[in-house]
């Protein structure tokens, strides 16, 4: 339940004209994962688990989206002054290559 997160997802059901039923909400993952382990319903979430089971203990299952949604924005901002480092151009191919690899369908802007 964080601002840019929930209008996105609210989003995904805006276009196929439903409204989703929210009884409970949190801006803790943990607490989300473990309330959906626990039987209390389902989220919809841009990151997959790292575990099989949500912190109680319990086991996820996790069911991938089908539907053609709009993909998520990220960005990776640096200041003017300084910014073109050794470290800052490891960092920036760092997080190019990891993304690549999590999500086919994430691109840079410059399309890389």
């Amino acid at each position: 339940d964080l601002p840019i997160s929930r209008d996105y997802f609210l989003s995904i059901f805006e276009q196929g004209n439903s409204q989703p039923k929210v009884v409970h909400s949190s801006r803790s993952f943990e607490i989300v994962q473990s309330m959906v382990a626990s039987g209390y319903g389902v989220t919809i979430s841009a990151i997959a688990p790292q575990r099989d089971s949500a912190v109680n203990g319990y086991p996820l299952t996790t069911v991938p989206l089908t539907a053609d949604v709009p993909n998520l924005c990220l960005g990776l901002a640096e200041l003017d002054r300084g910014a073109d480092t050794p470290a800052s151009r490891a960092f920036q191919t760092y997080c190019a290559k990891y993304f690549k690899e999590i999500g086919p369908n994430l691109r840079a802007r410059d399309g890389t």
